[in-house]
């Protein structure tokens, strides 16, 4: 089970009042200081806590609470300056099971779950969330009214999964930001919010920023979705494969760039043509394989290998970072089927990661879930709402053109869309965007940083420039690499401007550019390759 209000991870501030006009009740939970204690179930090294904080912020005549169980691992060079909460992004993401893969974190997570499904069992025997995901390009085919009628069932299973209905309800992002004051306010350090939100979690920085802005110390936007976007218009994510063409060919031509002994695919290219050309051609190759073994799959024992396959590798090629795979291991695989050799390996590779994506919960997979966490999540933020398949025609077509210039996943907003405009519950407290829109700018009690990479296969840089324009005195720092977020890359420059940041206020210029330390096809990593930064301990 993933846990829901809660995927924030923490190192963290308190105290002050709510500026955020809205009739919700937002009284602060008397309580004492945390009381910390060693997780040795856990990690000797890391401390845990709870918060106790209100179920909903709207009914001020409720004593429902909610429990938040905190994490904190402590600062190298004490005393500390503060604590950081982090969001890993998601949303639905549990904090605490990225903790485990990133141990110099603190995290938090919650009892308030949401699920579409009563078991696993129950899950695994179910089609509707394989429909949701795989039926999606249905809508980019043009049968949209099958595809409509599946999104409906799948949000009507949902309904009926949950006895307390109000759950769905509940989970919106701005009561995650409600939490987040309390949890400052329970830390009893000065009152300050010192937040490092990815990808989602940019959402939840830029919401509790409007929310409370008198209460800002220090916010880091990192990977940013367009929050516009996010709360107010039914077409979801409609960009969201739009930088994947962009990335592969550059992931290509860095590729080759570095030549055979650093990554095979340059065995698979003419020598006597420019890079970009060399790119190009290979990923025509590459194509031309997947439409092939879509014909013709290739039989090795009792294993089938197809056009599915390969192109599943392909975006693992893309989105190296996210399944946690080392690009030059997939370039070799797929140098090994251009050339219809070592299938014997290919397999093992194939089968070995079916299995690492089932067990870390692959929404592809299907195995948790975590799809239901991110549509309950999503879909009640979302403003819109519509009965009609029609109404979601232009969302539709604009992913359909999406489609058709040959970028990777474009039926993803098509079904998310066509979800979000029938999802049965909607947050108890929506969040209003003209709050960022007001004249001057939204002023934060300090600026607010914005991190966006060059090429990012999830939320383009522009998203982070355009939200920057309505946040009074902040700055967009660029780092250039293809990937989501900063941490895809180590980069000492990032890690400089992060360091000065939190500890000193101290902005980048406008315009500043960070180059990762060491290129993606290389034999010599950086051993924090990919990992989240330890910047924030030191405070």
């Amino acid at each position: 089970m993933l846990f829901i209000r809660l995927s924030l991870c923490h190192l963290l501030l308190a105290s002050a009042a709510v500026a955020y006009p809205t009739t919700a009740h937002h009284s602060v939970l008397s309580q004492s200081k945390i009381e910390w204690q060693e997780c040795s179930s856990v990690n000797s090294a890391w401390d845990c806590g709870n918060v106790t904080v209100p179920l909903d912020y709207t009914d001020a005549s409720s004593n429902e609470t909610h429990l938040v169980q905190l994490w904190r691992s402590k600062a190298i060079n004490p005393p500390a300056k503060g604590s950081i909460l982090f969001n890993f992004g998601g949303p639905g993401v549990s904090g605490l099971d990225v903790f485990r893969d990133h141990s110099h974190y603190h995290g938090f997570a919650g009892n308030l779950r949401f699920s579409c499904f009563g078991t696993q069992e129950e899950r695994d025997n179910d089609n509707h969330d394989r429909d949701t995901f795989i039926r999606g390009w249905n809508l980019l085919e043009g049968d949209l009214v099958e595809s409509w009628a599946h999104r409906q069932a799948y949000a009507n299973l949902c309904w009926n999964a949950n006895k307390d209905k109000r759950v769905g309800e509940l989970i919106g992002t701005t009561f995650v930001a409600r939490d987040m004051i309390n949890i400052v306010d329970a830390l009893g350090e000065d009152g300050m919010l010192r937040y490092w939100g990815f990808s989602y979690g940019s959402i939840l920085g830029a919401t509790v920023a409007a929310m409370f802005p008198d209460r800002v110390h220090r916010i880091i936007l990192d990977g940013v979705v367009n929050v516009f976007e996010y709360y107010d218009r039914l077409k979801t994510d409609a960009r969201l494969s739009s930088n994947h063409d962009a990335a592969y060919r550059t992931l290509l031509s860095e590729c080759l760039s570095a030549g055979p002994d650093n990554c095979a695919l340059a065995l698979d290219v003419e020598k006597d043509i420019p890079i970009g050309q060399q790119a190009w051609a290979l990923a025509t190759r590459i194509q031309l394989l997947v439409d092939r073994l879509t014909d013709i799959p290739i039989l090795v024992n009792t294993t089938v290998i197809d056009g599915d396959d390969v192109a599943n590798l392909r975006l693992k090629f893309i989105r190296w970072e996210t399944d946690h795979t080392d690009p030059r291991e997939v370039a070799l695989i797929l140098h090994y089927l251009l050339n219809n050799e070592n299938l014997t390996q290919v397999v093992e590779f194939l089968t070995s990661n079916r299995r690492q994506s089932s067990e870390t919960g692959d929404p592809r997979q299907f195995d948790d879930n975590l799809a239901e966490a991110l549509n309950g999540i999503k879909c009640s933020d979302k403003t819109g709402r519509t009965g009609r398949a029609e109404n979601v025609h232009d969302a539709i077509a604009e992913a359909r053109t999406i489609g058709k210039n040959g970028e990777f996943l474009a039926w993803v907003p098509a079904a998310s869309t066509a979800l979000c405009a029938k999802w049965p519950w909607k947050s108890k407290e929506s969040f209003n965007t003209s709050t960022l829109k007001i004249a001057g700018g939204l002023r934060t009690k300090n600026p607010v940083l914005l991190i966006g990479n060059t090429i990012d296969v999830k939320t383009s840089i522009e998203n982070a420039r355009n939200l920057s324009t309505y946040l009074t005195g902040s700055v967009v720092l660029e780092q250039k690499v293809v990937g989501h977020c900063s941490n895809v890359r180590w980069s000492n420059c990032t890690r400089d401007v992060v360091t000065r940041y939190f500890l000193d206020g101290i902005l980048p210029k406008n315009g500043t550019i960070c180059e990762p330390d060491t290129p993606l096809f290389h034999n010599e990593k950086n051993a924090d390759e990919g990992k989240f930064p330890h910047v924030y301990r030191a405070m």
